[in-house]
């Protein structure tokens, strides 16, 4: 009989599987290619609408993100749009009294090519 390797959508299982895909994958050092790496690993842990329930609610990953410190970008995806968008830090007024909000981009956003 052959071993089986189940999964599940548990965090620990979805967290060995997120540092497995890390320290077994290549990635490029430039900023954009591990960008785009670092959002197709939390791929491989994100939970589609409906795959777990929380009472009688559908879970889900609503955003991933991650950011550059020495540059102050904070990039991110959701739910609805996987394509990654990105807020510069630095170009907010540090001094500012205001909060300065960023929405979500939550509209697929599809680029026809044709």
């Amino acid at each position: 009989m052959r071993p089986t390797c189940e999964s599940d959508l548990s965090s620990p299982s979805r967290f060995v599987r997120a540092v497995f895909t890390k320290y077994h994958s290549s990635c490029q050092p430039e900023e954009t290619a591990a960008v785009n790496h670092f959002f197709h690993i939390l791929a491989t842990v994100a939970m589609a609408e409906g795959t777990v329930k929380v009472g009688s609610a559908n879970d889900k990953t609503i955003y991933s993100s991650c950011i550059n410190m020495d540059k102050g970008l904070y990039y991110y995806t959701t739910y609805q749009n996987s394509r990654p968008a990105c807020v510069s830090l630095h170009h907010a007024d540090p001094d500012s009294i205001t909060l300065k909000v960023y929405p979500f981009l939550t509209e697929p956003d599809f680029l026809y090519q044709n």
